[in-house]
């Protein structure tokens, strides 16, 4: 063949390969259309990280398995549960009985104090050598999806770090809270270590409840399901999505075609 002919076939190949991007641009799509695809593709990244790292940790997760069904899902959890809500319950009404405020008022402060103070739980609990691989498996896949961000491959200590920076202004807005509230609600020191016993059952059950669902097979077998969904709705609100860059196998055949033919 021909040096033109050469030619001729290599720039075929590469406008072959690149047609059906050129016609279907992302720029091309409405804006509607390009934040939904953003949003979608953000979402299957994350969840393709996640469902790699549950098989990853798959095998190491069943250790602490048995562990977080005693500390969320067992007769002992439940009578723990029902104390300390009822401590709870028993402060409301006897804040209401004795005349001291309105009922929703002292449950407002009651659930801002708990908050005030989860930054300060939290540093607790995850020094705590059983609790912490549970804390940690299960803040990774929940802080990606707040912040939208892969952090499967922060160290411990880096996780550790932006979990407390991403909370950081959620507490300081409760702290503030319960700095206008408690002058009319005058908690006494009880009420306050209730609130305190019941936010760290309540976090250390939701923990162990939530790393038992991360790694429970149906919820990978889920997850894959949604990761297919995500994809097929990509590939309907963009269809040259799966075709946005060149065909780098008919880009390596044209290369070499030109290579041999002493062309390039």
């Amino acid at each position: 063949m021909k040096p033109a002919g050469i030619i001729s076939l290599f720039v075929a190949l590469l406008v072959s390969s690149s047609r059906v991007a050129v016609a279907q641009r992302f720029e091309h799509l409405s804006p509607k259309v390009q934040a939904e695809v953003k949003d979608l593709q953000v979402q299957l990244r994350l969840m393709q990280k996640l469902e790699q790292w549950l098989q990853h940790t798959s095998k190491r997760a069943e250790s602490h398995c048995t562990l977080a069904q005693e500390l969320s899902r067992s007769t002992a959890a439940d009578v723990e549960r029902a104390k300390h809500r009822k401590a709870l319950q028993a402060d409301v009404q006897g804040f209401v009985e004795s005349g001291r405020g309105r009922k929703d008022l002292f449950e407002h402060w009651q659930w801002h104090y708990a908050a005030a103070g989860s930054d300060l739980l939290f540093a607790e609990l995850i020094q705590d050598e059983n609790l912490r691989p549970i804390l940690l498996d299960g803040l990774r896949p929940l802080l990606s999806w707040s912040i939208k961000e892969d952090v499967f491959n922060l160290t411990n200590e880096e996780l550790i770090a932006r979990t407390k920076e991403h909370g950081a202004a959620r507490v300081a807005s409760s702290r503030f809270l319960v700095s206008t509230i408690e002058p009319e609600v005058a908690p006494s020191e009880l009420e306050r270590e209730h609130v305190r016993n019941e936010s760290r059952q309540r976090y250390i059950e939701g923990a162990c409840h939530y790393y038992l669902e991360l790694h429970d097979p149906k919820s990978l077998e889920n997850l894959r399901v949604q990761i297919r969904y995500s994809q097929d709705r990509i590939a309907k609100l963009w269809p040259a999505s799966n075709a946005a860059a060149p065909d780098p196998q008919l880009q390596a055949i044209a290369f070499k075609l030109m290579r041999d033919c002493g062309v390039w």
